[in-house]
C-alpha cells in the first residue's frame, strides 16, 4: 500500500519579503498587475528565492533546522572516521566543522520567519482545535510559553506544548509555536514550504555517501587486522635425478642429458658396430654386433 502524498503548506513570503530587504537595505517591495494566476505571496516567493541566491541571506525556518541536523551529521562521521584512522596508528586529515561552505549557525541568521503566522496557516489547513499562546515569567529561569492542540478524529486526547525558558516573551512565543507547527505537520502529513525548501536534498546525499564511506573504511580496516599471515615464497624443486655434477671450481647444477629417443637408436648402435671393427681382432666378436645390429634394426622397422 503506497502512503498518502504530503499535503503542502506555505508560509506567508510577504512578510518575509518585507524582513530581507529590510535587511538588505533596499527599499520596500512594490507589487505591480497581478492576474488571477499570480498571486502577491507567489510573486514574494520568487522574489525572496532570488535574493537568497544573488545576496547569500540566510533564512530561519523551519528547512534551515533540517540543514544544521544535515551538517552536524556530517561533522560526526568525520569524527567517526579520524577515530578509526587514530586507532589504526594513521594520520587522520583535520576535521572542520564546515560542511560544503554552508556554515550554518544560529549567529548566522540574517532574517527569521514569522512562526505564529505559519500556525495559523496551518490551523485553518487541518481543523485543529488550538488555543491561544500563554505566556509566563519564571522567577531564575525566564519566559516561557505552552500552547494546547486537540485534533478531530483523534484519540489522541489534548496535546500541551511548552517552549524552552527564554530570555524574552517574543522569544518564547516563537518557540511554542514552531514546536506546535512541527507537531501538526507530523499529525497531518504536511509539507512545510519555506524560505530555504529543497535545499535539504543535496546534503542529505552528502550524508548518505559520508556513511557509505565510514563503513567501506571500517570494513577495509578490520579485513587488514584479522587476514591471515602470509605464507613465505618457496623456490622451485629440483629432482636429483635430472641434476649432474660439474666441475668442482664452479659446482653449479646443470641438467643431465634427456633420454634417448628411440628413432635415434639405429645410428648409435651403427657408430658403435663401426668402433669394433676398428678396436675387435675377434671375428666372433664381429659378426655377434653385425647379429644384433640386424635384430635391433629388424625389430625397428616393425
Amino acid at each position: 500500500v503506497m502512503a498518502a502524498r504530503p499535503s503542502k503548506v506555505y508560509i506567508p513570503f510577504e512578510p518575509l519579503l518585507q524582513k530581507i530587504t529590510a535587511w538588505l537595505q533596499f527599499p520596500a517591495p512594490v507589487y505591480g498587475f497581478i492576474d488571477i494566476q499570480e498571486s502577491r505571496d507567489r510573486a514574494a516567493h520568487k522574489a525572496v528565492k532570488k535574493l537568497i541566491f544573488l545576496y547569500g541571506v540566510k533564512v530561519s525556518d523551519f528547512t534551515y533546522d533540517q540543514l544544521r541536523l544535515h551538517e552536524l551529521c556530517l561533522k560526526l562521521f568525520r569524527n567517526k572516521c579520524a577515530e578509526l584512522l587514530q586507532d589504526k596508528g594513521k594520520s587522520p586529515k583535520p576535521v572542520t566543522g564546515e560542511s560544503s561552505g554552508h556554515g550554518l549557525g544560529v549567529d548566522n541568521v540574517h532574517v527569521s520567519i514569522d512562526y505564529a503566522q505559519v500556525l495559523v496557516i496551518v490551523v485553518r489547513k487541518t481543523g485543529a482545535s488550538v488555543t491561544t499562546i500563554e505566556t509566563t515569567w519564571v522567577e531564575g529561569h525566564g519566559f516561557v510559553s505552552w500552547v494546547m492542540i486537540s485534533c478531530p478524529r483523534s484519540n489522541s486526547g489534548m496535546e500541551c506544548i511548552f517552549s524552552e525558558f527564554c530570555a524574552s516573551a517574543s522569544v518564547a512565543e516563537q518557540r511554542v509555536s514552531k514546536k506546535a507547527v512541527f507537531y501538526l505537520a507530523c499529525k497531518y502529513n504536511l509539507e512545510i514550504v519555506d524560505a530555504n525548501y529543497g535545499a535539504t536534498a543535496k546534503m542529505s546525499r552528502e550524508c548518505y555517501l559520508l556513511r557509505e564511506k565510514y563503513l567501506i573504511l571500517k570494513a577495509h580496516l578490520h579485513r587488514l587486522e584479522h587476514a591471515p599471515p602470509q605464507a613465505p615464497t618457496t623456490s622451485p624443486v629440483v629432482h636429483e635425478e635430472n641434476v649432474s655434477p660439474v666441475d668442482e671450481a664452479a659446482p653449479v647444477p646443470v641438467r643431465s642429458t634427456l633420454p634417448v629417443t628411440p628413432a635415434k637408436r639405429k645410428k648409435l648402435l651403427q657408430v658403435a658396430h663401426e668402433q669394433e671393427l676398428e678396436a675387435s681382432t675377434s671375428g666372433q666378436a664381429v659378426s655377434g654386433l653385425l647379429e644384433l645390429g640386424q635384430l635391433f634394426c629388424g625389430s625397428e622397422s616393425t
